[in-house]
């Protein structure tokens, strides 16, 4: 059975009861263009500790950008005026000591083990940019969240649309809400180390059970030819989608 990943149904995905949105302690400059819209749609917005740093001043402008319902981290990063802001406007507050995962990855864990969200997938806003050892971190979160839910965690920076796929087959379909918002380009890139057999039809570059390795081939700067397409692989396999997110209708 396919497993359908529905990368163009942001409309569903960004509506006020279907959509989580994470922000990350990562560079604001390299955020999508609307984040701020998409950040407001979301039925649940949270951030890790050093992220409310910066979302702070947004909240306290004219402009008014929602508060977060959720702030979570080991707070190493978080001053003292957004702690005590946060608290004041009643900000759950949820410490998380653990040193073994990074604050996006504890964050993620939380919500997919909340029973109170219904939701159709995360919008993790940031994580690529800045310190190349951070980016690596927002991957290994990307993978990690498999362990906690079975839906699709989306990362969006500036000018992409990230995920890592299931392994087992996937169709995705774009439709002309995402002529213009997606691009052609994409990639196709192996993240374990374990051997990925990978199967592509409606690319530029199709594959038929071609291990795709590191040192070998990875499927970078494809290029998708058809209205849908189908994916197949053995292991988790990140798909990344180039974005032009001033072009989104949120």
């Amino acid at each position: 059975m396919f497993k359908v990943m529905s990368v163009i149904d942001f409309s569903r995905c960004l509506s006020p009861s279907r959509a989580i949105a994470i922000l990350t302690n990562s560079p604001f400059a390299l955020l999508p263009a609307k984040w701020q819209e998409i950040w407001s749609k979301a039925a649940f917005r949270c951030a890790t500790d050093g992220a409310a740093n910066h979302l702070r001043p947004f909240c306290e402008s004219q402009t008014g950008l929602k508060l977060p319902h959720l702030v979570s981290g080991d707070f190493d990063s978080i001053s003292d005026h957004t702690k005590k802001y946060l608290s004041e406007k009643n900000v759950e507050i949820i410490e998380t000591e653990d040193q073994n995962d990074t604050d996006l990855t504890k964050l993620i864990k939380l919500v997919c083990d909340r029973k109170d969200l219904e939701w159709d997938a995360i919008f993790i806003l940031g994580g690529f940019g800045g310190r190349f050892d951070h980016t690596m971190a927002s991957l290994n979160s990307l993978l990690k969240s498999h362990e906690w839910t079975s839906k699709h965690v989306f990362l969006l920076d500036h000018e992409n649309l990230t995920t890592m796929l299931h392994k087992g087959q996937t169709k995705v379909t774009f439709t002309n809400f995402t002529s213009s918002l997606f691009s052609k380009s994409c990639g196709l890139i192996p993240i374990v180390q374990r051997e990925t057999i990978v199967s592509l039809k409606g690319f530029q570059w199709n594959l038929d059970k071609f291990s795709l390795e590191f040192g070998g081939l990875i499927s970078t700067s494809n290029n998708i030819v058809l209205e849908e397409v189908e994916i197949e692989t053995n292991e988790p396999l990140m798909f990344t989608l180039e974005a032009d997110w001033k072009m989104f209708n949120v």
